[in-house]
């Protein structure tokens, strides 16, 4: 997987600013499906442990990505303590391929203390952790 360094450093200054869970969508406006796309998204609600997306505005956002042909590649989200994702993640993972007719999506977690991101994809059989590499 390939990320442009301007989009991580935006994950790494959003998410990085706030102590309690937060998110985000991740996109990629290229061919080559290199992520180049970030909105970050406070929630509805946060606490130290749950972060509850803002649904509307993340369709608000989907719906001028899809103007702008930034094609959604997953949501990104902070944890607190944990390096793996929650079932509830991967519940909501699976019901984003099921709604939009995709193979996988990616679901990062960015760990606050460690200010780290581990990739993980999401597919119906399978949740895998991958490598990324950073492009200019």
């Amino acid at each position: 997987m390939l990320i442009c360094q301007h989009t991580l450093d935006e994950i790494y200054k959003s998410l990085g600013s706030v102590d309690n869970e937060s998110g985000g969508l991740i996109g990629s406006k290229s061919n080559e499906g290199i992520l180049d796309s970030f909105y970050f998204d406070k929630g509805r609600r946060s606490s130290a442990n749950e972060y509850v997306p803002n649904v509307d505005d993340l369709r608000q956002q989907l719906s001028y990505w899809d103007k702008e042909q930034i094609k959604f590649r997953g949501i990104i989200h902070s944890h607190t303590i944990s390096d793996i994702l929650s079932p509830k993640d991967i519940k909501m993972a699976r019901k984003i391929l099921d709604m939009n007719m995709l193979s996988s999506v990616l679901m990062p977690i960015y760990l606050i203390k460690e200010q780290k991101i581990l990739w993980y994809v999401v597919s119906n059989d399978c949740v895998k952790c991958v490598d990324f590499k950073i492009v200019n």
